[in-house]
């Protein structure tokens, strides 16, 4: 807690440099809080007090991160879809060259990473199904997951909360890319910034800016106050 400045028994609360400090603190849990909370169940893992505890931990870590996977390969496929069916618009022959050539490269690129998120699900969902049957199970996924400090304490292994995160982090830079396309589509399409825009194009810009201003705040509110939330809970703070 920030200490408190006093002159004459009158205080005046917390310094600017300290506020700043305190400030620069919360910004740095921000920007941290999606990679934190991804290596808690690591750390609840390795430092489990029982290894029936830590049996249970690992089977629900399993079962949850295969939903997610699924979902990841569901959502994954239909975007890939959506981004292939996008290009038989007919109205893409109205499309200027340049307008043509940053579509192509967003949506293209957007396609990749939807296929390679579906290939990194599946392949991981593969892995899980099949180590389910190992013998040792659990004890191999400890070490998996951890590993032991030379002081003896259990650590989450950084590579391996990176590898599980990448199938939800490829597919959401797929979305993020094919986004981007359809701003660049509707742009020149309602011809923005153009003379001979109508005002039937105003309409149609005026609306969907609307519609995309909404999309990405509600978007970005929703992720930032859940993860933010759980990072800064006082019971995932305790887990070191």
């Amino acid at each position: 807690m920030a200490q408190l400045r006093d002159f004459g028994g009158i205080d005046f609360g917390p310094s600017p440099s300290q506020t700043r400090d305190e400030s620069s603190r919360g910004e740095a849990l921000e920007e941290h809080a999606f990679w934190e909370v991804s290596v808690v169940p690591f750390k609840v893992i390795g430092n489990a007090d029982s290894e029936q505890k830590r049996n249970g931990l690992i089977e629900a870590w399993v079962k949850t991160m295969s939903h997610q996977l699924s979902n990841v390969m569901v959502t994954g496929t239909i975007l890939s879809g959506v981004i292939v069916g996008s290009f038989t618009w007919t109205i893409f022959d109205q499309m200027l060259p340049t307008a043509m050539t940053i579509i192509r490269i967003l949506w293209y690129s957007s396609l990749i990473l939807s296929m390679t998120a579906v290939g990194v699900a599946l392949h991981q969902s593969v892995f899980l199904a099949r180590m389910v049957n190992v013998p040792e199970f659990h004890a191999v996924m400890v070490d998996l997951l951890c590993f032991e400090t030379p002081m003896g304490q259990m650590k989450p292994r950084q590579e391996q909360a990176f590898i599980w995160l990448l199938a939800i982090g490829l597919l959401e830079w797929s979305l993020g890319l094919w986004f981007g396309g359809f701003v660049v589509f509707i742009w020149k399409l309602t011809k923005i910034g153009q003379q001979d825009q109508t005002f039937s194009d105003r309409m149609v810009a005026g609306f969907v800016g609307l519609a995309v201003f909404m999309s990405a705040f509600i978007y970005f509110f929703s992720i930032i106050g859940l993860w933010r939330g759980a990072l800064k809970s006082r019971h995932t703070m305790e887990i070191k």
